[in-house]
């Protein structure tokens, strides 16, 4: 009998502490959408057409794996979405009114008709009543969208297909002292055989040196297996310069999905920043 070992990465990150003040929540707030009970507060709607934003596990051609498993949310999770159509996915409310740099990061994949189609994100600060194009000077955002249009929406967007996923990030800092900031993702789109707009992993965060795991991937391997490989994937999303970064990965050996005790290190790579 051939025994088998579960080979799981486990990338241990700090817990953040979410608060909410009245119904606005004070970040630091992140959600991965992996849990979809944990949708408190986002709501989706169509301003034209039909609204096809949902979450879940995808299982389209272009969206076919979340970038942190199960979920995220699709413009459709395993078709197309509804042409001549214009859809929000909108956050909660969101208390910025400390003094602290705040950043709205968050990845994204892309599978639409270049200048037809296309995303892009608005904030409002009076409750929804009104909306802003979230927008600004190249070095206040990091693989943000630039001028291209799309003309379903009038307005600049994220249009185009993507070859793999983005990060994406925006500085808030010309928000803080606002109590009450709401933002919504827009897309807009005429073609009848595109997949749309992807989102994962959510977050508003302090604008300092940030490191993010995307969730463990787990390998099996015979007992005396002799070698192995293992791909860990991470990425830094903040603002502020990363070259001073140094980096431990650590590995573990583990015969279940859960990180404790009972695992055992095998390997720790230091990376420079």
């Amino acid at each position: 009998m051939v025994m088998k070992k579960n080979i799981t990465i486990l990338l241990i990150l700090i817990g953040l502490i979410q608060t909410i003040s009245g119904q606005n929540i004070i970040p630091p707030y992140t959600n991965s959408f992996d849990n979809i009970s944990d949708t408190t507060g986002w709501s989706h709607y169509a301003i034209v057409g039909t609204d096809n934003w949902e979450i879940g596990t995808p299982n389209g051609t272009y969206f076919s794996s979340p970038l942190s498993s199960p979920n995220l949310w699709a413009t459709k999770l395993d078709t197309f979405f509804t042409p001549n159509s214009i859809m929000c996915l909108e956050t909660p409310s969101f208390d910025l009114s400390d003094t602290l740099d705040y950043i709205l990061a968050f990845s994204h994949l892309s599978n639409t008709t270049y200048s037809a189609d296309g995303g892009n994100i608005e904030y409002s600060i009076d409750n929804g009543n009104t909306w802003t194009l979230l927008y600004g000077s190249t070095n206040t955002q990091v693989n943000w969208h630039g001028n291209a249009q799309s003309s379903t929406l009038g307005q600049p967007a994220w249009t185009g297909s993507f070859s793999g996923y983005k990060f994406s990030r925006k500085s808030l800092s010309f928000l803080s002292g606002q109590n009450s900031v709401k933002f919504r993702f827009k897309f807009g789109g005429s073609s009848t055989d595109k997949e749309g707009w992807a989102i994962d992993n959510f977050m508003i965060v302090e604008n300092t040196h940030n490191i993010i795991g995307i969730n463990g991937t787990t390998y099996d391997a015979a007992e005396n297996f002799p070698t192995f490989g293992v791909d860990a994937s991470y990425y830094y999303d903040a603002l502020v310069p990363k070259s001073p970064l140094n980096l431990i990965t650590e590995f573990y050996i583990s015969n279940d999905s859960i990180f404790d005790a009972g695992d055992t290190l095998i390997y720790t790579k230091t990376t420079g920043g």
